[in-house]
């Protein structure tokens, strides 16, 4: 048997960001010209700027579709994220200041002080943030 290793990797800007599944913190409305934006129905991985606003969302495939995946801070889980749109990814807190209803439990923020790459490897994602070595494993 042989898999193939699929990496990419997206830089974001300094700020705030929401991590979570976009869906819960994309508005309603937004939804789904950001998926037509991003080509969901050809792409594995979304990055594109969020119609009607100036803002870029990314969501990373996760392996196993929706659930519950750990965010991991240094190796120890921080948060527990939802997710029901088969991602996880990055929405700038500036579009959406705060999560609607019950999906604020579902989503975590987190702050980048300087360009910070995040790389995507077969359904989990790392980046070095402030407080150490960041990942997000959907592959367990």
């Amino acid at each position: 048997m042989r898999r193939d290793v699929v990496v990419e990797q997206v830089t974001l800007d300094a700020g705030d960001y929401w991590l979570g599944d976009p869906c819960y913190v994309i508005k309603d409305e937004d939804w789904i010209p950001w998926l037509e934006e991003c080509g969901y129905k050809t792409e594995t991985n979304l990055v594109g700027e969020i119609p009607g606003s100036e803002h870029e969302a990314v969501g990373f495939a996760t392996s196993y579709g929706d659930g519950v995946y750990p965010y991991l801070v240094n190796g120890e889980e921080v948060f527990e994220l939802g997710v029901d749109a088969g991602m996880i990814g990055f929405v700038p807190v500036e579009y959406a200041p705060k999560p609607r209803g019950y999906v604020a439990e579902l989503v975590t923020k987190v702050s980048f002080s300087r360009l910070t790459t995040v790389r995507w490897e077969n359904g989990n994602f790392s980046w070095w943030g402030p407080d150490g070595d960041c990942e997000v494993k959907t592959d367990d």
